[in-house]
């Protein structure tokens, strides 16, 4: 039997031949990537993207507007490590960041064309799954999907892929499973899905529910 890990990568196999794939790659991390690729922030205010669900802000690493750090804070990280980093947009140097008009496009316009440029922080990734695995147990949508079914597993679910009850979201937008027996939840089973991707091509930058967002926020005021 596969594990739960073995059930995502095979579906990412089973979308082989779809536009999908390689939103089902994982992203590295470069080895010392905040003294290598962002050193610092730029003076310049961050770009904010309040069309986004949860709010995204873009933290310039570059006068040339070519690099940013995406984060849910408006707060200037001082590093690149930082766990309220979301990680780094590389835009290539190809990349078309004027408009027609020779206006300046905003970053969140280019993120989600961009996606395969995006660099997921190792940091955000775990202390995310730290917070929401204690989200999870606390969620009454998955609580009444562990009361109705009694037994098996979850999705804790990207809410940037919206689907009709019972369907399964895309392994890309899968953020974790987490088991239940005997219709009670088990927080030992939370299993983060490592094909999730922050940014695809199809949907854009993540989408945390409400409850989870607050509580993500929350627990990085205190970090």
């Amino acid at each position: 039997m596969l594990s739960r890990s073995g059930l995502f990568q095979a579906g990412c196999l089973l979308r082989a031949t779809s536009s999908r794939t390689s939103a089902c790659l994982p992203d590295a991390w470069p080895k010392h990537a905040a003294h290598k690729r962002a050193q610092s922030t730029t003076s310049s205010p961050p770009f904010h993207d309040d069309v986004h669900a949860n709010g995204i802000f873009y933290h310039a690493l570059s006068s040339l507007g070519d690099r940013y750090a995406l984060s849910y804070s408006s707060k200037v990280p001082s590093s690149a490590e930082q766990p309220s980093v979301l990680g780094i947009l590389s835009l290539p140097s190809s990349a078309q960041i004027t408009a027609q008009d020779g206006s300046r496009l905003a970053p969140s316009q280019l993120a989600q064309s961009h996606a395969e440029d995006f660099v997921t922080n190792p940091n955000f990734h775990i202390f995310l799954h730290r917070v929401l695995k204690l989200a999870a147990l606390d969620d009454g949508m998955i609580q009444y999907e562990a009361f109705l079914r009694k037994s098996g597993f979850a999705h804790v679910a990207d809410q940037r892929e919206q689907l009709m009850p019972g369907r399964i979201p895309y392994p890309e937008n899968i953020l974790a499973s987490i088991g239940f027996d005997n219709q009670e939840l088990v927080g030992e089973t939370y299993s983060p899905n490592e094909v999730h991707r922050i940014i695809t091509k199809e949907l854009g930058v993540m989408v945390l529910r409400p409850a989870w967002h607050a509580r993500l926020m929350e627990e990085l005021d205190k970090a």
